[in-house]
């Protein structure tokens, strides 16, 4: 009994700590001045663990950078990500779908997408720069994802990503393929992934454009039950991402990420929290970029 006790008082400490900090985050923000705003991305949920992702068991958001992760609660799923840049008419947005088979068969359907409408056409008449008039943009990478399980503990999955763009008149269109593979224990997960494989985007004017290959491994560590690790590392060329975060269930209802991404670069802090109430789950997401400013984004995956 003695033992059962110091577990609980643990667990009652460690949710107190948990509470001041998303109550000090709820003072910080309600005091930040949203004309700051500058940028989103499309993930919320994965946001706010800074996407550390590489190795964890993972929902919808997960195939986007390992398509062996995304295995989660992903049975008729729908995944709509919808969020605005402040003031800047930027728009981001991720729209999904998943399906699975006997827990040996895992597909998912994203539409990851941006638009950027209002922004001046200028052109030089008579030496003078005029502008003409506006146009809008659009970029999508609609990607299929397949994982299967090939063991109790190893699980295989690929990506096949179209590549759209249309800026003003000109159009790019391209296709990439991602693969990955997640090794799953009681306590830990590793995974590895290779994105961006034979990426090509052909454009109406002729240009081509190429991205390198990047390559992405992490692990997932849960000591117990209520609280994950995560730690991730991409590398692209020369050039090297490292991520990490913690997450932790206050309940089977409401759980509480912090995460760091780019860590020893330009450290951007990270926070969210997420509430499930039967097939409806609700993302909320925070995020600090010294550079660009602030960023809050909402989300939710609902069953069919």
């Amino acid at each position: 009994m003695g033992y059962f006790s110091v577990l609980k008082k643990i667990k009652d400490k460690l949710n107190n700590i948990f509470i001041l900090i998303i109550l000090l985050l709820v003072i910080i923000l309600l005091s930040i001045d949203s004309s700051v705003y500058a940028s989103d991305i499309r993930l919320v949920k994965e946001y706010a663990s800074a996407y550390a992702v590489t190795g964890k068991e993972n929902g919808l958001e997960g195939s986007v950078k390992n398509p062996a992760t995304g295995i989660k609660n992903v049975h008729r799923k729908v995944l709509v990500n919808l969020n605005q840049s402040y003031a800047m008419g930027i728009y981001h947005g991720l729209l999904g779908f998943g399906y699975k088979n006997n827990d040996t068969l895992f597909m998912s359907v994203l539409l990851p997408f941006t638009t950027i409408g209002n922004m001046d056409k200028n052109e030089v008449i008579d030496g003078i720069p005029t502008t003409t008039g506006q146009y809008a943009s659009l970029h999508t990478n609609p990607q299929v994802s397949v994982a299967t399980r090939i063991h109790d503990r190893i699980l295989i999955g690929s990506s096949v990503i179209g590549l759209y763009d249309r800026i003003s008149d000109d159009v790019g269109k391209g296709i990439s393929v991602d693969t990955g593979v997640l090794l799953t224990g009681g306590v830990l997960n590793i995974g590895v992934s290779v994105q961006n494989i034979g990426y090509r985007k052909y454009w109406s004017t002729g240009k081509r454009d190429k991205k390198p290959v990047q390559v992405n491994t992490g692990v997932s560590i849960r000591p117990i039950r209520n609280l994950e690790f995560l730690s991730d590392m991409s590398i692209i060329k020369e050039k090297m991402i490292k991520n990490i975060a913690l997450s932790y269930d206050l309940s089977s209802y409401i759980n509480l990420t912090l995460g760091i991404r780019d860590v020893g670069m330009s450290n951007q802090f990270r926070a969210g929290s997420s509430m499930n109430i039967n097939s409806l789950s609700m993302h909320y997401s925070y995020g600090h970029h010294v550079a660009l400013g602030d960023s809050h984004k909402l989300g939710m995956t609902v069953g069919i």
